[in-house]
């Protein structure tokens, strides 16, 4: 089976779920994507950075989960990479961070040994846990960041982590703490669509850009650390080759 054919059922699947999760039909799933592209900008301006992600609730909520979900199926090299990496092996121990509705990672779920979503509060994360439940899977955990910090180091073989640190103000930070949560001889998908000043990235925040490209920011401690075995458009697959160095 092609990649592009399994992507498809795995949206299928994951809309179907949606619908039953919110208890809507169809045609309503794709009205509340569409709503997105109003409610997100209103929520933003209603928002602090840090507030906007846990007040995905309510019909705001079903808005965003229906949009994220087409989202997240529309990244269709982020899509291709899993495909090709996880079913070689069925004991990754595998890590999605900023995992939003989850709906990339959660069809490989059976290649893992355990697979953990990392994402804020919010509706999104109530319908991943809704889909492990429904499905009866026992190798799968949804945390907080906050229940993420208490990972111990090294415990990953494959960590994801797309489309997330662009919104974030430190995002140096983050990456320290994934870098030490990830085996050497990892894999690492990364992708970050960085703000600049000419465009406007919406949430996509330009104090991220800086320190993530300032002396000693992560893409400093991205390059010295990882070989890149596959790029794509903002990011690409990255191997770990070493534990934390002083820069």
């Amino acid at each position: 089976m092609s990649a592009e054919i399994y992507r498809q059922m795995a949206s299928e699947e994951a809309i179907s779920d949606a619908c039953e999760f919110l208890g809507i039909q169809r045609a309503d799933y794709f009205n509340l994507a569409r709503q997105w592209t109003e409610l997100g900008p209103q929520l933003w301006q209603q928002s602090t950075p840090a507030t906007f992600y846990t007040n995905w609730t309510g019909d705001v909520g079903r808005s965003n989960l229906c949009a994220n979900i087409i989202d997240q199926f529309s990244r269709q090299t982020v899509w291709a990479v899993l495909c090709q990496c996880l079913p070689q092996r069925e004991d990754w121990v595998y890590l999605d961070y900023g995992c939003g509705s989850g709906v990339v990672s959660f069809p490989f779920l059976a290649q893992c040994e355990t697979t953990v979503f990392v994402d804020v509060p919010n509706l999104p994360q109530e319908y991943i846990r809704w889909r492990l439940q429904k499905r009866g899977e026992q190798n799968a955990a949804v945390l907080t960041p906050n229940e993420a910090e208490g990972i111990p180091p090294e415990t990953f073989t494959f960590i994801a982590c797309v489309d997330v640190l662009e919104h974030l103000p430190h995002p140096t930070e983050v990456f320290l703490k994934l870098d030490q949560m990830l085996r050497v001889g990892g894999l690492l998908l990364f992708r970050a669509p960085w703000a600049r000043d000419e465009e406007d990235f919406g949430e996509h925040l330009p104090e991220a850009t800086a320190d993530w490209h300032r002396p000693g920011g992560g893409n400093q401690h991205l390059q010295v650390r990882y070989e890149q075995l596959l790029g794509m458009d903002f990011g690409g697959l990255y191997s770990k080759q070493r534990a934390a160095v002083e820069l």
